[in-house]
């Protein structure tokens, strides 16, 4: 789905990721694991061009990710966050269909116009103009689905609550579901453990794992080692920017190859 060749960040003369060349297929489930600073996050955000590389290519099922519309784009690799990013003036419930909802009407406009146009040539489309959903009718069908999907994770009593009435791990959990509710191809999480409270990680590392059991291709930057090794079907280990090894969970937990990883194991070891 997602093919990266010598993908280059540079900030200054660090080399925040330097010539990476990966390929995503669809239902993996990749951890990206490795210090801080080994370029992790600066990697997954230049998958969702919240970064703009310097050098290399980025191909979204085979087209350059430069020559897309990058909002559609945004739609189809969805971005879950290390602080949630919700809108603290906007409910649970707005959060979640605010962008969903725009979607709709931006696609229902769009077939409106090609369905008008068809009609000027001659073609009888009225029966597919009189189904066209009103936006009344979106706002209420994505809510529902909201509504099902905060049903999902135990937070439907949060649906008309703000950010700031709920726990970090509520939070990251809105955070998810609110990802999911654009029905994306591929969702990447950056660190989306890392700014919680030791015991609210479990709840929102569970949720993740449910979607990796739905077979969900998911990118994950995680330092937690455990679930890393548990739950994805194919481990990244990054140190200066590079990919130094790219194993599976089996291969690369219990048979490091690479000095650095055999070195960064024996610092972590406790988180194993």
């Amino acid at each position: 789905m997602i093919e990266i060749k010598n993908l280059t960040k540079n900030f200054g003369e660090l080399h925040a990721v330097n010539d990476v060349s990966v390929n995503i297929d669809n239902g993996e489930i990749i951890a990206v694991i490795g210090p801080s600073g080994s370029g992790k996050s600066t990697f997954i955000r230049c998958i969702n061009m919240l970064e703009n590389y310097d050098g290399g290519q980025i191909l979204y099922k085979g087209t350059d990710i430069k020559q897309l519309d990058i909002n559609k784009y945004r739609q189809e690799v969805g971005m879950v966050f290390q602080h949630f990013n919700l809108f603290n003036n906007l409910t649970i419930l707005d959060n979640i269909t605010l962008a969903p909802i725009d979607k709709r009407k931006q696609q229902v406009k769009e077939l409106t116009k090609q369905l008008k146009a068809q009609k000027k040539q001659g073609v009888d489309v009225s029966e597919q103009l009189k189904n066209l959903p009103t936006k009344k009718q979106i706002v209420q069908e994505e809510q529902e689905n909201a509504l099902q999907l905060l049903t999902r994770i135990g937070l439907a009593d949060k649906a008309n609550s703000y950010p700031s009435q709920l726990s970090g791990g509520q939070k990251q959990r809105v955070a998810i579901v609110r990802a999911l509710a654009m029905k994306p191809e591929i969702l990447l999480f950056d660190e989306p453990t890392s700014a919680l409270d030791i015991e609210m990680v479990q709840e929102v590392l569970s949720l993740i794992k449910q979607l990796a059991e739905t077979k969900m291709t998911m990118v994950i930057v995680t330092h937690e080692l455990k679930f890393a090794k548990n739950v994805a079907t194919r481990v990244l280990f990054m140190d200066g920017g590079k990919v130094v090894e790219d194993n599976t969970p089996d291969q690369l937990f219990n048979n490091p190859q690479h000095s650095r990883l055999k070195e960064f194991f024996a610092k972590t070891s406790d988180l194993l």
